[in-house]
């Protein structure tokens, strides 16, 4: 399993094709202030890594990344972003 820690800067949509056996992990996304931490899957690129939804987690953190509207009225379990390297 991947660790994360948030804030993360600048999320960006991806709008590639991700290839149908793209290796997905189980990641876990901390965020040490409000403790809501939660379960993202993750594919790690050449220059980026690709994050999209486990399961809805109805918290701030987790709509702000995913950019979801409040109580993630517009999940999609598809969606993915990218974040990059510092």
């Amino acid at each position: 399993m991947m660790y994360i820690t948030l804030p993360i800067v600048n999320p960006e949509k991806y709008e590639e094709p991700v290839p149908d056996n793209a290796n997905w992990v189980m990641c876990n996304i901390c965020n040490t202030l409000s403790g809501c931490d939660f379960l993202v899957l993750a594919n790690k690129l050449d220059t980026c890594i690709l994050l999209k939804p486990y399961e809805k987690v109805k918290c701030l953190e987790f709509e702000e990344l995913f950019d979801f509207q409040m109580g993630c009225s517009d999940y999609d379990k598809e969606k993915v972003i990218c974040i990059r390297g510092t």
